[in-house]
């Protein structure tokens, strides 16, 4: 495990001297915590599952507690091993329940659903069924990055955040979520980093442009980038790329192919596929209702809009992205409009 550490503004925890407890985890909470009761408190405990018997370090934090995982007394039968390596050797933040079965974290979060309807909204439903993406791994189109420049050796150490650790970044090798295309073009910079903008810290996020195998790149952070045109001309995948100096507005260095994938590249699903059935949900729920005007508010790219009006009803699509609503005027059919504003200055007047 390779960390890089910076300075923290954060100040500790507040709370009660830590404790070592047994405890049986319940359930899962919305983040990922397995929950358990320990006198007559809500424990909150990562990287646990629902059946695990455990010694647990705890701190008390007025009506709840929180800790981390000491000692497995019993496993849960929902435990399986973590595909991705960094869960279980770099304690990665990026995904919180690779630990449970897929039918385990299906159920927990019907659970979390459940129960955030009832303590939130006083509504008592039936346990909702949860549909299994049509992948769980490989599938997610955006990946972020930190990256930080160790002191020392002045090279830069790239990757994701350990649980509960935002000072810290490990070496990233793999992510099993994500579109292999990213991993790759992660490798790829990470090859050719020397060239990346002056500073301390950085940030980077590989986006899968749709419908193509290019990728898009925006470098967050640094003053100067001198060398992005090396930079990129070493990088043979890359669409387009975006740079935001730690003061100033992004800046255009490598402009898509196409105004269509220009749009996409701002707008990328993490997960296509499940887009695509959440889309297609959407339109059918909302066709039953036979509407003849829909206000799209947060339209992005359009495409919820654009299906409803080649259905006949007359929408407002709402963005504040102007190119997405510029490409989305040329495809709308008459009768519909989109608005390139904050949602709250139209939608009184599309209503």
């Amino acid at each position: 495990m390779v960390n890089h550490r910076h300075r923290s503004r954060r100040g500790a925890p507040v709370g009660s001297p830590s404790r070592i407890e047994e405890v049986h985890v319940t359930s899962i909470a919305a983040g990922g915590d397995g929950v358990a009761r320990v006198d007559g408190l809500a424990a909150f405990i990562p990287r646990t599952a629902p059946g695990d018997v455990a010694e647990a370090s705890l701190v008390t934090h007025g009506r709840f507690a929180r800790g981390h995982l000491v000692q497995l007394t019993k496993p849960s039968p929902h435990r399986v091993t973590p595909l991705c390596h960094h869960y279980v050797e770099d304690n990665c933040g990026g995904c919180q329940l690779q630990h449970l079965s897929i039918s385990a974290q299906l159920d927990a979060k019907a659970h979390i659903v459940r129960d955030s309807l009832s303590r939130i909204g006083k509504r008592i439903i039936e346990l909702p069924v949860v549909e299994p993406a049509p992948s769980a791994w490989d599938y997610r189109q955006k990946l972020t990055l930190t990256l930080f420049r160790n002191s020392a050796t002045r090279r830069w150490i790239g990757g994701l955040h350990p649980l509960g650790a935002p000072d810290v970044v490990f070496s990233l090798d793999e992510c099993r979520i994500a579109v292999p295309a990213l991993v790759a073009a992660w490798h790829s910079v990470r090859e050719v980093s020397a060239l990346l903008p002056e500073g301390s810290e950085l940030r980077v996020t590989f986006r899968l442009i749709p419908g193509s195998d290019r990728v898009a790149l925006t470098v967050a952070g640094g003053n100067t980038w001198n060398q992005w045109q090396a930079f990129s001309q070493k990088l043979p995948m890359l669409g387009a790329l975006w740079w935001i100096p730690a003061v100033g507005e992004r800046v255009e260095l490598v402009a898509p192919a196409s105004a269509d994938q220009h749009t996409a590249a701002n707008f990328v699903q993490v997960n296509a596929a499940v887009a695509r059935i959440m889309h297609d949900h959407v339109v059918g729920r909302v066709m039953q209702f036979h509407p003849t005007r829909v206000v799209d508010a947060y339209s992005g790219t359009g495409n919820l809009a654009l299906s409803l009006a080649q259905r006949g009803v007359h929408v407002s699509a709402i963005e504040w992205d102007e190119a997405a609503v510029s490409l989305l005027r040329t495809r709308l059919p008459e009768g519909s409009a989109a608005f390139a504003a904050p949602v709250e200055d139209v939608i009184e007047r599309v209503m």
